[in-house]
């Protein structure tokens, strides 16, 4: 018997992301689809089944990904990255109409958060951090501006360095022209998991510590008191009008938390947050896939520490596997 499906895209090695997303999936009897390019993808041993996708940028994505949501009957898609969010928040339209639900935000929104330059630039205007700065040039740096802290896009995406002075900043340029340099900030880098509801409550707001991060993903993290933290998260998310699950990442020092980037998805280290809080898929189905008014908040647990294990999987050819 065909039930009706939950697809995530690009699962990658979000192991822990899946599980959680299955469990609640079960709550409602629901089944778990994954999609990645990879078809080694860790993630998919995991999951109820698989949906081939081609690449997001190729023409036939968007008619592939139709296809398979009427007939997978699948309700709710979740994306996992950036480019997927761009692309599925022009398109929310084509998938409500066959009844099928994207977890993603506006276009408008989704534009101006991902985009560095406009979320800092949100930041100064909207929030008041006005000793933040924008380089999108070397020439727009001064001598005081330095120390600045220099991302690569595209394909230097992963480029991150500290920038001390104009040569270097011009060598960065070089690297990724397209890239940003804002001010170097100092302290412990922190993330904050929230989840916000279709009418702008934040339904939990849960900071924690970096401590060790591999690979750009936290590995061991750590829930923290920090009002601060809390109040300019919430702040932001309530500014900004973003929906769904969120991930704001800043530094902590001497009790002020200022943010550099924010992403308007589950993280891969949100599980600790699942954990101290509530389960953010199980938010995400009651109100994409039931049609919930969610009204209830959650506190969370502080010093809380997630330490993320490697697991083996063995699974046959035909599909079967055990762990």
């Amino acid at each position: 018997m065909i039930r009706d499906n939950i697809l995530i895209l690009s699962v990658s090695r979000k192991t822990l992301l899946c599980r959680w997303i299955l469990e609640a999936a079960r709550k409602y009897k629901l089944g778990v689809l994954g999609s990645d390019l990879d078809p080694n993808a860790p993630a998919l041993s995991v999951l109820d089944g698989v949906v081939a996708l081609p690449g997001i940028e190729s023409p036939n994505f968007m008619k592939e990904l139709l296809f398979h949501v009427k007939k997978d009957q699948i309700k709710l898609i979740i994306p996992t990255r950036d480019d997927e969010l761009l692309f599925l928040s022009n398109v929310i339209g084509s998938f409500e109409s066959v009844g099928c639900s994207v977890l993603c935000n506006k276009r408008d929104i989704t534009q101006q958060m991902i985009d560095k330059r406009t979320f800092t630039r949100f930041c100064i205007e909207e929030i008041g951090f006005r000793n933040m700065r924008v380089i999108s040039a070397p020439g727009e740096a001064t001598d005081k501006d330095f120390p600045l802290f220099f991302r690569g896009e595209g394909a230097r995406r992963s480029l991150k360095m500290k920038i001390s002075n104009e040569s270097e900043l011009k060598a960065a340029f070089v690297l990724s022209h397209t890239g940003i340099a804002t001010t170097f900030l100092e302290g412990q880098e922190v993330s904050v998991d929230g989840y916000v509801s279709r009418e702008g409550r934040i339904i939990y707001n849960v900071p924690r510590t970096r401590d060790v991060v591999l690979g750009g993903e936290s590995i061991v993290t750590t829930t923290i008191y920090s009002r601060t933290c809390t109040e300019v998260s919430g702040k932001i998310f309530s500014k900004s009008g973003v929906k769904g699950p969120v991930v704001l990442q800043g530094m902590l020092k001497d009790g002020d938390f200022m943010p550099f980037e924010i992403n308007l998805r589950f993280g891969g280290a949100s599980v600790l947050s699942f954990k101290a809080a509530h389960s953010g898929p199980d938010l995400a189905i009651r109100e994409y896939v039931l049609g919930e008014n969610l009204m209830d908040t959650y506190s969370y647990k502080p010093n809380l520490k997630l330490f993320k294990d490697f697991k083996e999987t063995y699974f046959s050819t035909n599909g079967a596997y055990s762990v």
